[in-house]
């Protein structure tokens, strides 16, 4: 992963786990890895980070049938 990579993560404990999406910011030195969400710094564990795959259809611009 690299910083500005759309990603998925889960932050919380076990209890009360929430499923974010957000942009990859750094990797941290304590083993956790930062990720930005709704304009707030969340330090999470990799393990628990998915990288989002976005892939645009080609061409962009298809004709409709109607």
């Amino acid at each position: 992963m690299k910083v500005g990579d759309f990603v998925e993560f889960i932050y919380g404990k076990h209890g009360a786990q929430i499923k974010r999406r957000g942009l990859y910011a750094e990797k941290g030195d304590a083993g956790l890895d930062k990720v930005i969400h709704g304009g707030r710094a969340y330090w999470v564990n990799p393990d628990h980070i998915k990288l989002v795959s976005i892939v645009r259809k080609d061409p962009a611009n298809e004709p409709l049938d109607n």
